[in-house]
């Protein structure tokens, strides 16, 4: 009896089964990367009193960026934008804990440049605040930079 002819389909199961094993691998590491990155969101509000903010900004339009990971997220940015038009930016800033949220007043420029865009807008009803949308870009704890545009899709930033 040959043994060589026998061992031929336990070969290929094992090729088969280690190919399975190595693109498993590589989605879980690719899942872990973002895993950061999912629980990072932007989005344009009023301030509503609560213990982060001092009175006197109460009410105004305000930046919100919510870090909902256990892990601080660095760098970030954001962008505003006004029915797909760019209408203002952030400056730079530094960290948002893990578990924590940054609370910045939009810049008179950016709410300068809302109303100019809303004033075009004439015949139609007036428009909020809540129809600015934000793009955020940030570093996460494993130095990956990422970008979740103005409809909340989440990229790797290769810039």
């Amino acid at each position: 009896m040959n043994l060589a002819n026998a061992d031929w389909p336990s070969a290929l199961i094992a090729s088969i089964a280690l190919v399975v094993s190595i693109v498993a691998l590589a989605r879980t590491i690719r899942r872990d990367r973002s895993a950061q990155a999912q629980q990072v969101s932007a989005w344009v509000s009023y301030h509503e009193p609560d213990e982060l903010l001092v009175s006197s900004r109460a009410g105004a339009p305000c930046l919100i960026v919510a870090n909902q990971s256990s892990q601080p997220i660095y760098d970030w940015h954001v962008e505003y934008f006004y029915r797909g038009d760019l209408i203002g930016q952030t400056r730079v800033r530094k960290t948002v804990p893990g578990g924590g949220r940054d609370i910045v007043t939009l810049n008179g420029e950016t709410q300068a440049a809302f109303r100019e865009r809303q004033g075009q807008d004439r015949g139609e009803p007036d428009r909020a605040f809540s129809d600015i949308v934000a793009a955020v870009a940030f570093r996460d704890a494993g130095g990956r930079r990422w970008k979740r545009d103005a409809v909340g899709s989440l990229a790797r930033d290769r810039s």
